[in-house]
This record gives C-alpha cells, sequence and structure tokens, in this order.
C-alpha cells in the first residue's frame, strides 16, 4: 500500500465520494492534454478572455470533461486577478457586463467557481450581484473558500443558487510528496462520508504526473469520483461539504 493511502478503508459504500477541480485552464494550448487523458470524471475552471480560453472551454467538453468558469475575483493585497475580474469598486452594470461576457469566452461552461477573490468573496453586495447572475443563467457556483470570511455560502442558501466548496488545495506546494499528502488527507474526508472537492491547477504538470499514478491506485481500491455537477445543491439546513484552509488562487 503506497504510504499516502489511508492505513484503513472503509466500506466503499460508506466514503464520500471524490470531486475534482482543474483551475487556471486557458493560459496555454499545451496544458490540458496530460490532464485530459486521466479516466476520471473532473470539471475544468478556464479564466476568461485569455488566448486559449475558448480552446480549453471546447477541449474539455469534447473530453467529456465538465466546463465551469473560473471567474477572477479581487484580491486582498492587490494581486492582480487576471482579465474580466470583478470587486466591490465595480457597479452592478459593471459587474453583470464583466460576467456576461465571460461566459461568452468559456463557452459550455455549467457553473463557476472563483479566481482569487478573497476581498470580493468577502463582500457581501459583491456576491449577491455574482450569484444572482450565475443562477438566472442556470449556473452552480463552487467556492474556492480563498478566504475564511468568505459569505459565498450565506448568500448562495438566500438566492437559492445550487452551490459547493473547496476541502483540499492539492498543489498549494509544488512538490510530489507535498501533492500527495494533500491527496492523502482528501481521502481521510472520504473515509469519514465526506464528499470532498479538491481543487488543483493545469499549470502545475506536476500535478497530473501524480495524478495519473494515484487514480489507477484510488480506483483500485474503490474510491468514486464523480461530476462535480452531481454534488451542488441548494443550501439547506445541513452543513455543505467542502471547506478547507485559505489559500488565495
Amino acid at each position: 500500500m503506497p504510504w499516502w493511502m489511508p492505513a484503513d478503508l472503509p466500506d466503499p459504500a460508506l466514503r464520500g465520494r471524490l470531486h475534482l477541480i482543474l483551475d487556471d485552464a486557458g493560459n496555454a494550448a499545451d496544458e490540458m492534454p496530460p490532464f485530459l487523458q486521466l479516466p476520471i470524471p473532473f470539471a475544468v475552471a478556464v479564466l476568461p478572455q485569455l488566448p486559449y480560453s475558448t480552446d480549453a472551454a471546447r477541449r474539455s467538453i469534447a473530453a467529456g470533461k465538465e466546463v465551469i468558469l473560473h471567474q477572477p475575483m479581487e484580491a486582498i493585497g492587490g494581486a492582480d486577478p487576471g482579465p474580466g475580474w470583478i470587486g466591490p469598486g465595480h457597479s452592478p452594470e459593471q459587474i453583470v457586463a464583466t460576467l456576461t461576457a465571460n461566459l461568452l469566452s468559456v463557452p459550455g461552461a455549467i457553473g463557476a467557481n472563483n479566481h482569487m477573490g478573497s476581498l470580493a468573496s468577502s463582500d457581501e453586495p459583491t456576491m449577491r450581484l455574482v450569484l444572482d447572475f450565475f443562477h438566472a443563467n442556470g449556473m452552480f457556483y463552487l467556492d474556492s473558500r480563498t478566504i475564511s470570511r468568505t459569505v459565498a455560502r450565506r448568500v448562495a442558501r438566500e438566492v437559492g443558487i445550487p452551490f459547493a466548496e473547496r476541502n483540499v488545495f492539492l498543489d498549494n506546494v509544488r512538490e510530489r510528496d507535498a501533492i500527495l499528502s494533500a491527496l492523502s488527507e482528501a481521502l481521510e474526508l472520504s473515509n469519514r462520508g465526506e464528499d470532498v472537492f479538491m481543487i488543483g491547477h493545469v499549470t502545475v504538470p506536476l500535478l497530473a504526473d501524480v495524478l495519473r499514478e494515484a487514480v489507477p491506485v484510488l480506483l483500485r481500491h474503490d474510491y468514486e469520483f464523480k461530476p462535480l455537477s452531481n454534488a451542488v445543491r441548494v443550501v439547506g439546513d445541513d452543513a455543505v461539504a467542502g471547506r478547507g484552509r485559505d489559500g488565495d488562487r
């Protein structure tokens, strides 16, 4: 048994399902192929208005993967979120116009999550505009939880949009053992019966190498990967699966 696999493996029927989201697609043409070869469902989060945004979305859909908009949002500290970003200083008209343009550059997006966004995610008026927009367009929202003060869950409940939250960033530390340790953390959550939402980045070639190694092992031990769209749900009184350490991305 690999060192990163949990020592105790409960009955597969008692485990939570694994949901993989790969952020930051759209920067380059050669980033996607190593990930698209993985024999599991996952969601590709595509940054808008980049040279390869539309191509990344279309190639992912052609490979049978789900596509979501990786919406750039303003971060605390002033880091540049990239083209198509929104923040609390923008008017409602600016936010709606930007979101509309961003969706046009990411064809086939069925949901969205935030890129960076520690400032925007903690601002209720901004998140209400954002989630109202996505809800009106029949989409779901995944909170990347780049800040613990995020208001996304509460606003999502009020808006009624299908919703989920990130548990684990797989590649905060871009070293092989660190990625495997993060994956092990996700498996421990699954073993406790939690649905697990793992975010990685297509800009990290090492992540593709590690997943190509790890996924066959997980499938042999009956861990179940499911599409993100299967797991999002309207927020009720019960706790929403997700939640993990901060990390502005």
